[in-house]
């Protein structure tokens, strides 16, 4: 019994390491593209820092990147800018892949 209970602690330690690694992968994308759109937009330092942090928490609202890209839409449409939907998937998808070679090390 002993063993089925290491091995169940093991599978939940697992787990965990496995959400919080997720995590940090989705914030660094999301702060990284926040500072891409800040650039795009020639925002200066203190509202690209701003920026940034209001994509990262919009992507914490959850959903997959549809929804995001929706609510980044919604975050400059007040400063009159607007980003075409295919060009920031892309620049998602970029992202995720240099954040995720960050964090799978040198092969």
């Amino acid at each position: 019994m002993k063993s089925f209970d290491e091995r169940e602690k093991s599978q939940e330690a697992k787990f965990a390491f496995d959400r919080e690694i997720a995590f940090k992968i989705a914030a660094r994308r999301n702060k990284r593209l926040g500072l891409w759109l800040a650039e795009r937009l020639g925002l200066p330092d203190a509202a690209a820092a701003a920026l940034a942090a209001e994509v990262v928490a919009a992507g914490l609202a959850g959903g997959d990147d549809a929804a995001l890209s929706g609510r980044i839409q919604a975050l400059i449409e007040p400063l009159g800018a607007a980003v075409p939907e295919a060009e920031l998937r892309r620049q998602m998808a970029g992202l995720l892949e240099s954040v995720l070679a960050e964090f799978s090390g040198p092969a």
